[in-house]
């Protein structure tokens, strides 16, 4: 995807919530939604080795393991 085409899909995101939002709140709504699915696509090739090494674990060790297993797995 080219810079052109993401601002453009962006855009087309901040056409579809503005019914939703005040003009001054849609770019306060674009920027971390835009984020967390970038997020979400870089960590998909590794979410399910990774949810199965820690669904078992306490929520201490969890965090912990996660660090690690994110650092490992390039991410």
């Amino acid at each position: 995807m080219t810079a052109q085409e993401l601002a453009q899909a962006i855009w087309n995101v901040k056409e579809i919530i503005r019914l939703h939002y005040d003009d001054s709140e849609v770019e306060d709504v674009i920027l971390p939604f835009t984020l967390l699915r970038r997020l979400d696509c870089v960590f998909e090739p590794h979410r399910e080795e990774i949810f199965s090494q820690i669904k078992d674990l306490p929520e201490g060790a969890r965090k912990k393991r996660l660090k690690y297993l994110l650092r490992n797995a390039g991410i």
